[in-house]
């Protein structure tokens, strides 16, 4: 999604050469670069950016915007461009604004948890600089080699782990956003606060359209001592919702859940050659269950069985087959 600007000032040419010589940070016109990074994975486009920003801090965010702004630009905000519904697609000349320079992440504080990062930081990074005390940002998502804590923000992102943790706006506890004029708001990261309006709920899965969030205050939760992953061949989605409820019922703590179909399953067979470790059935669900003891699991895998409630399951070894 694009932030607004003002009417147009002179023609595009005329915009791009205005901001290049104005502003002081990196910009781009290359062809490979307006390609690159004018379009995220959804098929939205053809891309056609005007030019692509590379920012370092959020004045640097500031003054571009102010100055598109003034310009009449239009400036669309891009992070790891992993979405799949065309908010990073820039389609009538925008500026593409690329917080990929911005990754710079603050030392973990481990009593209040909570760690201050730029929104380019790498959702996979975030979590590899938690880890060594104990910690982690519990979004997850399969793109998270790639995707970034911004682009998060801004989608409100679930990943497969809301299950359990819920959505970003659950883990984020202070932001710093740029709004279309540049002016800078500064949210603080208080974990009580009942001043008036709670703005970073606001900003918070607005991709961008209300401002561009250039830092964030993180809240961490601690790392789960064991976490076991099954996966079940099953029925039919019925079935999927039926292991979802015995799951609770049983006093398991589901914290990831996904289910797909055997159609998947052929896809996954015919391009990489990768077939389940179970029967074959209609539709599997993979299940993460944490902090479970080992005797309670059992149990609940002998219920499942005796109920018919499964066609087949198995349980991964290790993280590394899960």
């Amino acid at each position: 999604m694009a932030v607004a600007a003002g009417p147009a000032v002179g023609s595009e040419e005329q915009r791009v050469a205005t901001i290049t010589a104005r502003w002081s940070g990196e910009i781009s016109v290359a062809d490979a670069d307006l390609e690159h990074y004018g379009h995220d994975w959804s098929p939205a486009g053809p891309p056609r950016a005007a030019a692509i920003a590379f920012p370092k801090s959020t004045a640097e965010v500031s003054s571009l915007l102010r100055l598109c702004h003034g310009l009449g630009v239009a400036v669309v905000p891009s992070g790891g461009r992993t979405g799949l519904a065309g908010g990073a697609v820039a389609t009538h000349g925008e500026v593409v604004l690329s917080l990929e320079r911005m990754r710079h992440m603050g030392p973990v504080d481990p009593i209040s948890q909570t760690v201050h990062v730029q929104a380019g930081a790498i959702t996979e990074s975030v979590h590899e600089h938690a880890e060594p005390h104990g910690l982690t940002w519990p979004v997850d998502l399969a793109a998270k080699g790639s995707s970034q804590v911004g682009g998060n923000i801004a989608t409100n992102a679930g990943g497969i782990r809301v299950i359990r943790y819920g959505n970003t706006r659950e883990w984020v506890l202070g932001l710093t956003v740029v709004l279309a004029d540049g002016t800078i708001i500064e949210v603080p990261p208080l974990h009580k606060n009942n001043t008036g309006l709670d703005l970073k709920h606001l900003f918070i899965g607005t991709e961008g359209t209300l401002g561009i969030v250039t830092e964030a205050t993180l809240k961490l939760a601690p790392l789960p001592k064991r976490v076991d992953t099954f996966l079940f061949a099953l029925k039919d989605i019925e079935g999927a919702l039926t292991i979802l409820r015995e799951v609770r019922s049983a006093g398991l703590t589901p914290c990831a859940f996904e289910v797909f179909s055997q159609a998947c399953v052929a896809r996954l067979e015919r391009h990489r050659g990768l077939r389940p470790p179970v029967e074959e059935a209609p539709q599997y669900a993979v299940l993460d269950v944490e902090g479970a003891d080992p005797a309670a699991l059992e149990a609940w895998i002998g219920s499942l069985i005796e109920g018919e409630l499964i066609v087949d399951g198995t349980l991964a070894a290790d993280r590394a087959q899960a």
